[in-house]
């Protein structure tokens, strides 16, 4: 790479303040949230991982991505909370001991925020 991109405070900010807003709407507040702006892979503008045993979700945006065609702060937030909610299928998903039962309830779960977001935007 031979040109340098960096994503600003200011972006970093609208990124932060689209999560925060997104949160409680999407039924999550039983974890916690981390938001940050720090360097990931060059390939991705921001991304999400948890740790569903402690309940904890980190959403970050990319300090140095290789481009920022395409780049939209709100979207990527938005992006990035879908898979935040979807976390209990990945985690179940990722077990190799998981009864069809327990991934009902982790689909259920989902379908329950995404009411929620729905109830909101309606």
């Amino acid at each position: 790479m031979s040109d340098t991109v960096e994503t600003t405070q200011a972006e970093f900010e609208e990124f932060e303040r689209e999560v925060r807003r997104l949160w409680p709407l999407v039924g999550m507040s039983g974890w916690e949230l981390f938001v940050t702006h720090s360097e990931l892979d060059e390939t991705t503008y921001a991304n999400c991982t948890s740790d569903g045993t402690a309940r904890r979700i980190h959403i970050s945006l990319n300090t140095k991505p290789n481009t920022k065609e395409g780049f939209n702060c709100t979207q990527l937030a938005r992006h990035e909370m879908g898979h935040a909610m979807l976390q209990p299928l990945g985690q179940y998903a990722a077990s190799r001991y998981v009864t069809g039962d327990e991934l009902v309830s982790a689909e259920h779960e989902v379908v329950m925020r995404l009411l929620l977001l729905l109830d909101h935007l309606t």
